[in-house]
C-alpha cells in the first residue's frame, strides 16, 4: 500500500512549510502565548501543525494505492449444436430427454474446478441458458462460426479447453478443419446424432432459378437419393397448390442410389410462386421430413428493355453490357449511331444508355433522346463541348474547354443518398485507374446529386465524375470519362471479381429504372424471407410539404389464411418500423393505415416466408470429421453417452489457475476516520487552550 497524489509530490514540502508558518505565527513567543506553559505550547503547536498539514495535503488530491492479487480459474467453453439434424435419427428420444440431464451433470462436475461458459449454436452463436432450453430447431449448422467466436472472444483469456457437441454435419460456413485458430487451445468433440447407416429416401438438392418470366418455361433439377431400398420404385413429383405438375419414377437398383432429374415448368402467374417437390414414402424410412422440399420462384410479367446507343464500337459499352447481361430481368439491345440515322422506337424501352454521342454530328440524336420521357444514363469523356453538355439538361455546365485531355480518378462523396453504395465499392473505386476526359470546368447548376467527384492527382475537386438527377420529370445519370473497361479489368485483376464495377453499373441502372413513388405514405419490405430471417417492414409518412414525420400512429394488420393479427408500428428516427421476428413458413398479406391532418392513408403488401430443409439433406452423423477436428487440436473424441468420461479427463488435465495483480486507487479524502482525526486534533487544541486559560 502506498500514497500518491494528483500533483507533484514536491508540493508536500509546501504543505509542510505552510503548516510550519501557520503554527509559528500562532504560537511563537508573544503576549497571546504567555498564559501557556512551555509544554502546552509544544502540544498546541503539534496539534495545529498536524491539522494544517493534513488539510493542505488533502488539496493535492492524494490517492491510496493498493495492489490486489486475484486468482482466475481456467475457463472451459462448451458449445452445443441446436440444429434440426440432431434429432433426425433413431436416437432422437435420447437427445430430447436423457442428454439434457447428462449435460447438466457435466456442467456441474466441471464447475467445481473451472469456469464453465455455455454456448449454443446453429446458424448463429448465443449463450446457452440451460440444457432444458435446447430444442434442436435451428435450420443451419455453422461450425466455423462457433470456433471463430470462441477464438476471438475467449482466446486471450485463461482458456483451458473448448468442447464442441455436435453431429459434425455442417451446411453453412467453411469446413471447421480448415479454420486456423489465432490462439492455441485444445478442442474436444462430443458426437451427437447417429453415425450408423440409415435406411432413407431423401431429396439431396433442388436447383432452380430465382426468377422466371411470365409465359416462359424454366428448368428445375431434382437430385434424389435412396439408401438400402434396392428393388423399390420411387416417384418424384412437383406440385403447386396441391396439383401435380410433373412426375417421374425411378427404380432403386443398388444400395446407395443417386438420381438427378430435370423438369421444365411453365410460369403461368406473376408473383412469388411456391412449388413442392416430393418423393414416395417407403416403409422403414428413418424420417419422412426429407421426402419433401419447397422452393420459391418469382415470376415477373415483363423485362426492362435497355437500349445502348453508341457512336462507334467501344470497350466501355462491352464492360457495361457484361455487368448487366447476367441479370435475367433486363433485355439489352444496342444501336450503333454512325451519324444521325433514325433511332429505334424509344417507347419500347425503359432506359437508354447513351455513350459518346456528344459530337456535333449527333445533335439530332441527342435531341430525340432528351425530348423523350425515358430515363437516360449518359456516358462520355472525350470531344465534349459546352453547348453539347447543356443540351442534355443534366444540370451541368462545362466551361473553359480546351483540347487537352485530363487523367481523372474517382473520389467518393459522403453526401450522396439517392441509393445505397457499399463500402467495398467506395474503397475499390478510389484505386481504379484514371479515366480520360476533356479538360475543362464541370460545374453543377443545381438538382445534381454527385456520387463520385473528380480527383486530379492528389487533389479532390468539387466537380462531378458520376452524378444523378432525380428532381425533374425523369431520372438521368452521367458517367464522365473514357476508359470504363479499364475499371472492370482492374477490379477483376486485383480482387478476382468485378463486383465493385458491376455494383456501380447495376445500381445506377436499377435507380434509373425505378419509378419514383410520389405518394405520401410508403412501405419498404422484402417480398421473400426464410424462416431463419427476421421479418421487418418499414414505412415512411410525409406531410403536405413532403417533410418526413412520424407523429401519428401507423396500424398494421397481418393476414394469413384468414387469421388477422393487428400491430402498431414502432418509431425509428423519423420513420416507422415493425420487427415481426421469425415467422412460420407461408404466404402473408398485410395492410398498413394511418391518418395525418384529416388525410387518410392505406397501403397493402404481401410477402412469403420460405421453409428451409438443408438440415434434413444429410442425417448420418459425421464422427470422422469430429475425430479429425479433435486430433488436429490436441483434444479427444467422445460419444454423447460418454460425458462422464470426458469430464474426468478434463478434470485430470488440471488446467492451471492464473494469478492476476492490479492496482486499486481510493481517494484519501473519502476515508471517514481521517475526518475524525482532524476533528480530534482541533478539539484537543481548543481544550488545551481553554485549560491553560487561553481563548
Amino acid at each position: 500500500m502506498s500514497i500518491t497524489t494528483e500533483y507533484s509530490l514536491w508540493l508536500i514540502i509546501g504543505c509542510i512549510a505552510l503548516a510550519a508558518l501557520y503554527t509559528y505565527l500562532l504560537y511563537s513567543p508573544n503576549k497571546s502565548t504567555k498564559p501557556f506553559s512551555k509544554t502546552a505550547i509544544w502540544a498546541l503547536s503539534a496539534f495545529r501543525f498536524i491539522s494544517v498539514f493534513v488539510l493542505s495535503f488533502l488539496l493535492l488530491n492524494p490517492l491510496l494505492k493498493t495492489t490486489v492479487s486475484e486468482s482466475e480459474k481456467a475457463r472451459v467453453v462448451v458449445a452445443v449444436d441446436n440444429s434440426q439434424s440432431i434429432v433426425l435419427n433413431k436416437d432422437s428420444n435420447f437427445f430430447e430427454n436423457q442428454f439434457r440431464s447428462d449435460l447438466d451433470n457435466f456442467f456441474t462436475k466441471l464447475q467445481d474446478r473451472y469456469q464453465v461458459e455455455k454456448l449454443v449454436f446453429g446458424g448463429e452463436v448465443s449463450e446457452l441458458q440451460s440444457a432444458d432450453s435446447l430444442n434442436f430447431s435451428d435450420p443451419y449448422t455453422n461450425h466455423q462460426a462457433v470456433i471463430e467466436n470462441v477464438d476471438e472472444t475467449h482466446g486471450y483469456s485463461n482458456l483451458g479447453a473448448m468442447i464442441v457437441a455436435t453431429d459434425g454435419l455442417t451446411n453453412e460456413g467453411r469446413n471447421p478443419l480448415y479454420y486456423q485458430k489465432t490462439n492455441n487451445f485444445p478442442i474436444y468433440t462430443v458426437g451427437m446424432g447417429d453415425s450408423s447407416r440409415q435406411r432413407d429416401v431423401l431429396i439431396r438438392k433442388v436447383r432452380h432459378n430465382d426468377l422466371a418470366f411470365l409465359g416462359n418455361t424454366f428448368p428445375v433439377e431434382v437430385m434424389a437419393a435412396a439408401n438400402d431400398f434396392e428393388g423399390n420404385d420411387v416417384k418424384v413429383e412437383i406440385k403447386q397448390n396441391g396439383n401435380v405438375l410433373k412426375s417421374k419414377t425411378f427404380s432403386v437398383s443398388k444400395r446407395n442410389e443417386f438420381k438427378s432429374f430435370e423438369f421444365q415448368l411453365e410460369a403461368k402467374e406473376p408473383g412469388v410462386q411456391k412449388y413442392t417437390v416430393s418423393l414416395s414414402r417407403l416403409d422403414g424410412e428413418l424420417t419422412y421430413v426429407n421426402n419433401t422440399r419447397e422452393y420459391y420462384i418469382e415470376v415477373i410479367d415483363n423485362r426492362s428493355k435497355i437500349l445502348f446507343v453508341s457512336s462507334a464500337p467501344h470497350p466501355d459499352i462491352g464492360a457495361m453490357v457484361r455487368s448487366l447481361k447476367p441479370l435475367e430481368n433486363y433485355e439489352l439491345q444496342t444501336h450503333l449511331a454512325i451519324s444521325d440515322e433514325e433511332l429505334p422506337n424509344l417507347e419500347q424501352f425503359q432506359l437508354v444508355i447513351a455513350s459518346n454521342i456528344f459530337g456535333d454530328q449527333h445533335n439530332e440524336l441527342r435531341r430525340d433522346i432528351t425530348e423523350s420521357d425515358i430515363p437516360v444514363l449518359w456516358h462520355g469523356g472525350l470531344n465534349l463541348s459546352a453547348g453539347n453538355m447543356s443540351d442534355i439538361g443534366m444540370g451541368m455546365e462545362l466551361s473553359r474547354v480546351s483540347n487537352q485531355v485530363s487523367d481523372v480518378m474517382a473520389s467518393a462523396s459522403n453526401q450522396f443518398d439517392l441509393f445505397e453504395i457499399s463500402e467495398k465499392l467506395n474503397e475499390r473505386i478510389e484505386s481504379f485507374p484514371p479515366l480520360k476526359m476533356t479538360f475543362g470546368n464541370y460545374n453543377s447548376t443545381g438538382g445534381l446529386s454527385t456520387i463520385y467527384f473528380q480527383q486530379v492527382g492528389n487533389v479532390v475537386t468539387d466537380q462531378p465524375l458520376v452524378a444523378f438527377q432525380s428532381g425533374s420529370d425523369r431520372k438521368q445519370g452521367i458517367i464522365l470519362g473514357d476508359g470504363l473497361f479499364r475499371w472492370r479489368l482492374f477490379d477483376y485483376a486485383q480482387n478476382g471479381d468485378a463486383a465493385a464495377f458491376d455494383e456501380l453499373i447495376r445500381k445506377s441502372v436499377q435507380f434509373l429504372l425505378t419509378k419514383e413513388d410520389k405518394s405520401r405514405f410508403r412501405l419498404s419490405y422484402e417480398n421473400q424471407f426464410s424462416i431463419a430471417q427476421r421479418v421487418e417492414i418499414g414505412a415512411s409518412l410525409y406531410d403536405p410539404s413532403y417533410e418526413l414525420t412520424n407523429e401519428p400512429d401507423v396500424e398494421l394488420t397481418i393476414n394469413r389464411n384468414g387469421e388477422e393479427v393487428p400491430y402498431t408500428m414502432s418509431r425509428r428516427g423519423d420513420r416507422y418500423v415493425l420487427d415481426l421476428g421469425f415467422m412460420e413458413p407461408g404466404e402473408y398479406t398485410f395492410t398498413a393505415a394511418t391518418s395525418l391532418a384529416g388525410d387518410q392513408f392505406s397501403r397493402s403488401g404481401k410477402f412469403t416466408v420460405k421453409s428451409i430443409s438443408v438440415e434434413s439433406q444429410k442425417t448420418r452423423a459425421d464422427f470422422g470429421l469430429l475425430m479429425a477436428l479433435a486430433d488436429r487440436n490436441n483434444g479427444s473424441f467422445h460419444s454423447a453417452r460418454e460425458l462422464d468420461q470426458l469430464a474426468d479427463e478434463l478434470l485430470a488435465k488440471d488446467f492451471p489457475t492464473v494469478a492476476h495483480k492490479h492496482d486499486e486507487y481510493a481517494d484519501v479524502i473519502e476515508l471517514e476516520w481521517l475526518f475524525f482525526v482532524i476533528l480530534l486534533l482541533l478539539t484537543a487544541e481548543w481544550a488545551t487552550r481553554k485549560y491553560q486559560g487561553g481563548y
